[in-house]
C-alpha cells in the first residue's frame, strides 16, 4: 500500500467506496421488487402465493461465506450482511405486495394509458417546485447529455434561415424555451401538467408565452408558422400518438423550419443489457413490454407509477420522420450513462475522459438518447 496517500484522500475514497456499496443494495432492493411480481403473477396461476422461501435465503448466505473465504473477508461478517439484505428484501416484498392490491387496474389499453397520463400530472404535481433546481444534479451521464442537448441546439438555431417562432413541446418549467427565446421574435411553451406551466409563467415574465396543452390533441398555430420545434430529454418518447405530432410539427413549421426530437434509444447498452448492478443514469426503470418508465410514487416509497414511455431503435425514429428533408440522427451517450455515477464525484478528469469518448461515438447508435433534426420542405 502507498504510505504517502494523505488521510484525507483515503477518507474520500472510502465515501467513494461506501455509496457505491448502498447503490447496489438499493439495486438489491429493485430485484426484490420484480422477485415479489413475478412470485404474485406465478402465484395466480399455480393458486398458492409463497412470498418467503428460507431454504433458498439459506443457500445465498452459505454462498457469501464461502465467497468470504475465497477472498479473505470475515465469513461472519459476510453471512450477516448477507442476512440484512435478505431481511430487507423480504420486507420490501411483503410491502410492495400490500401496495399493489390498492393499486388501480385498468381494462384497456386506452384506459392504462389514461391512467399513465394522471400519473406523470399527479408526479409533476410534486417535481414542479424542485425541478429547476435539481435540474443540473444527478447522475453525470444525464449531466452531459443536458449540457450537449444545448449546446447541438445552440448550433441548430444559429444554421436557421429564419427565427420567428420557437415552439418547445413538453416544455416542463420552460428550461429550454427560456435558454433561447432572446433568439427568436417569439417563444411558445406546451405541457401536460398545469404545475410545470406555473412555473414556467412564473419565470417568463414577457419573454415567453406557455400554455397547458395535451399535445397530442393538436397545437393551437396556424400553418407555416414556427421556425424551430423542439422536444428535449427523451420527450418524443413521451407520447404515445407520436406519428400524429410530428405531423402537427410539420404543418405549423415554416418551409425550411427545422425540428429537434430527442427519443429513447432502444439500442443503447443501458436498455439492451438485460441487468446492470448499480444505478445507471436514470432514476426511474424502463418496462419495455408496457412501454412505460416505472417511477416510484413520492408520498409512497414501496409504490409504483408508470407513466409512458416507449424505446425506439436509430431505424424506427428515421422512418418516423422520414417525410422531412435533411434528416440526420446521432446518438449520446453511450459510455457515461451506463457507469456508476459515483466514479466522477469530483473527477474531472475522468469526466471529460469518458464525455470525449462518448462525443466520439455519436454515430455509433449506442447512446441513450436519439437526437433526430431535420427541416420542412
Amino acid at each position: 500500500m502507498d504510505q504517502t496517500i494523505p488521510l484525507e484522500t483515503l477518507a474520500k475514497r472510502l465515501a467513494q467506496t461506501d455509496e457505491l456499496l448502498l447503490d447496489v443494495v438499493k439495486r438489491r432492493m429493485d430485484l426484490a421488487v420484480q422477485v415479489v411480481e413475478r412470485k404474485i403473477a406465478e402465484a395466480k396461476l399455480a393458486g398458492q402465493e409463497v412470498l418467503i422461501r428460507p431454504e433458498v435465503e439459506t443457500k445465498r448466505i452459505a454462498a457469501a461465506v464461502r465467497w468470504a473465504r475465497q477472498n479473505g473477508l470475515s465469513r461472519h461478517c459476510a453471512a450477516a450482511f448477507e442476512h440484512l439484505v435478505i431481511n430487507e428484501s423480504c420486507h420490501v416484498q411483503l410491502i410492495y405486495k400490500e401496495s399493489q392490491n390498492r393499486a388501480e387496474s385498468p381494462e384497456t389499453d386506452g384506459e392504462e394509458y389514461e391512467v399513465q397520463k394522471r400519473n406523470l400530472r399527479s408526479l409533476t404535481e410534486h417535481w414542479a417546485g424542485s425541478y429547476d433546481r435539481n435540474y443540473d444534479k444527478g447522475h453525470f451521464g444525464t449531466r452531459e447529455y443536458k449540457r450537449f442537448e444545448l449546446q447541438l441546439l445552440g448550433r441548430e438555431i444559429s444554421n436557421l434561415p429564419h427565427r420567428e417562432v420557437l415552439v418547445d413541446l413538453g416544455c416542463a418549467t420552460g428550461k429550454v424555451a427560456l435558454a433561447f427565446c432572446d433568439r427568436f421574435t417569439s417563444t411558445i411553451g406546451y405541457d401536460i401538467s398545469a404545475h410545470m406551466i406555473e412555473r414556467a409563467r412564473m419565470k417568463a415574465e414577457d419573454k415567453a408565452i406557455f400554455r397547458r396543452v395535451d399535445i397530442e390533441k393538436g397545437l393551437d398555430l396556424s400553418d407555416n408558422t414556427a421556425s424551430l420545434v423542439v422536444m428535449n430529454l427523451g420527450t418524443a418518447s413521451d407520447v404515445r400518438d407520436i406519428e400524429g405530432v410530428i405531423k402537427e410539427i410539420l404543418r405549423v413549421l415554416k418551409p425550411g423550419g427545422k425540428f429537434f426530437l430527442s427519443f429513447y434509444n432502444r439500442e443503447a447498452p443501458i436498455y439492451r443489457w438485460e441487468f446492470i448492478p448499480w444505478s445507471a443514469g436514470l432514476t426511474a426503470t424502463f418496462n419495455i413490454y408496457h412501454h412505460c418508465l416505472e417511477v416510484y410514487d413520492p408520498k409512497d416509497k414501496q409504490k409504483k407509477m408508470p407513466i409512458y414511455a416507449k424505446l425506439h431503435t436509430v431505424d424506427e425514429v428515421r422512418a418516423l420522420v422520414s417525410v422531412a428533408h435533411n434528416v440526420e440522427t446521432i446518438t449520446y451517450p453511450a459510455m457515461s450513462m451506463i457507469l456508476p455515477g459515483v466514479l466522477f464525484k469530483g473527477q474531472r478528469d475522468a469526466q471529460k475522459t469518458i464525455a470525449s469518448i462518448d462525443r466520439s461515438l455519436i454515430n455509433s447508435n449506442l447512446g441513450a438518447y436519439i437526437i433526430a433534426t431535420g427541416e420542412k420542405k
